[in-house]
This record gives structure tokens, C-alpha cells and sequence, in this order.
């Protein structure tokens, strides 16, 4: 499943950085570039930890330990095609929004203006809502239950920037307001 889930993720990846590299071609500052406050260095690094711990837990769980009991390679799967469907959720936002960023959550860009295409005209903050989907369905796929340790971790944090960005976004981006009138919710329809 490893296999697997490396081949997809490498093939993503190109994926994300062609429409990243579209997206800078415009001048708009977008994903990748360094954080521009303490806060955003230090969600920044929260995340670049957590995946790599949430990987490695699984794969010491699986491999050395066998913690975890065996969860059938059907639900295995159901989790794996979860999987690309929230990348393929976060890449759509990517691709909606010439103001994505992976690291700021505290900037409002200079001619910033409200998205409200694609998956932003269902929910505010859908690139979250797929990384949050990721968090939780890469470890049932790899088959380690201990995983979801740190990946519930990395919910948690996503969770809480969301929450933060949308009160920013409220507070200094014109439009934002009204939008988040017709777009009620920011990560789960109908929930929150």
C-alpha cells in the first residue's frame, strides 16, 4: 500500500506544483514561498512534522510492531480512493484560488480579492477540508490505526488554522463578509 500511495502522491505532486507554477506566472505570491509571520512559521512547521511522523508510525507500526489489528484490504482500499478524492479536493481549490498558500495564514495578499469558484462556492475553506480528509484516511489505508495518533493531531491543527484564517479573512478582506453569508460553512457542509 506504501507502493501504492508513493506513486500516487509523486504523480499528485506534479500535478500541484504545474498548477502552482501557473499560478506564480500571474505575480500572485501562492504556495511554497515562506511564511510571513511567527504564526504561520509556526503552523508551517507543525505540519512539515506531522506527516512525516504520521508515515513513519504507520510504517514502524506495520513493519516492526503490528500494533495495530488487521483491518480488512477493502476498507484498505475505501480509505486509499477517500484518499484521492481529498487531493484531488485540495488541488481543485489550489487551482480556483491564485491566492492559495500552504503557509500563510495571517496574509492578506495585495489585490486579494474573494474566491467564491469551484469548491469555494460550497465551502470557505475546502483545500483544509481535503488536507483534513488526508490526515484521517492515509493511516486506515496504510493499515495502522496508531497513525491516526498523529494525524488526528494534524486534524486538530487544521482545525484550529481554519478557524483563525476565516476570522482574519472576516476581519481584513473586503467581500469577505458577504461571502461567508452565502458560503456558510468552512470545512463541513452543514456542520461547521
Amino acid at each position: 500500500m506504501a507502493w501504492i500511495y508513493l506513486g500516487f502522491y509523486l504523480t499528485i505532486f506534479i500535478i500541484m506544483v504545474v498548477v502552482l507554477r501557473y499560478q506564480k506566472g500571474s505575480g500572485i505570491p501562492g504556495w511554497g514561498k515562506s511564511p510571513s509571520s511567527g504564526l504561520d512559521l509556526v503552523w508551517s512547521n507543525i505540519y512539515n512534522l506531522s506527516n512525516p511522523i504520521t508515515l513513519f508510525v504507520a510504517g514502524f507500526d506495520i513493519g516492526r510492531l503490528g500494533l495495530s489489528p488487521s483491518i480488512p484490504l477493502w476498507v484498505r482500499f475505501i480509505m486509499l480512493a477517500i484518499l484521492i478524492a481529498a487531493f484531488g479536493l485540495v488541488t481543485w481549490a489550489m487551482g480556483n484560488n491564485i491566492f492559495y498558500s500552504n503557509n500563510d495564514i495571517t496574509q492578506i495578499y495585495p489585490g486579494q480579492y474573494v474566491i467564491s469558484t469551484g469548491p469555494y462556492g460550497f465551502l470557505r475553506h475546502p483545500g483544509n477540508a481535503g488536507m483534513i480528509i488526508l490526515s484521517l484516511a492515509l493511516p486506515v489505508s496504510f493499515g495502522s490505526l496508531w497513525a491516526l495518533i498523529p494525524g488526528g493531531f494534524l486534524v486538530f491543527t487544521f482545525v484550529v488554522r481554519t478557524a483563525l484564517e476565516d476570522r482574519i479573512l472576516l476581519e481584513d478582506l473586503d467581500g469577505y463578509r458577504d461571502y461567508s453569508q452565502r458560503v456558510r460553512y468552512r470545512l463541513i457542509p452543514g456542520i461547521w
